[in-house]
């Protein structure tokens, strides 16, 4: 299990992180990657929400823009061509 309570952070005199708490349950091995993907828009709650700026990701998907996700493995295609990949 991973929980995370209360966590706070200060770089360089701001505040990035202000009390942040979660659980994620023991044997979850979807858990972590599921909750980025949350937050950046690619998954939708099945309840609560997540706000950047005060924007809903799931509600206002402009925020979506202005957020950026790198996966845990980036795959990469051997032989890769991007003619190919544009002309399908």
């Amino acid at each position: 299990m991973i929980e995370v309570k209360e966590v706070q952070k200060t770089i360089g005199g701001k505040l990035i992180l202000n009390h942040v708490s979660f659980t994620i349950n023991k044997g979850s091995r979807i858990g972590k990657t599921n909750l980025l993907k949350l937050m950046v828009g690619i998954l939708q709650p099945d309840g609560g929400s997540v706000t950047f700026a005060d924007h809903n990701v799931v509600t206002q998907p402009e925020i979506k823009e202005k957020i950026v996700y790198v996966p845990d493995y980036l795959k990469f295609i051997s032989n890769f061509q991007v003619a190919t990949v544009c002309e399908s």
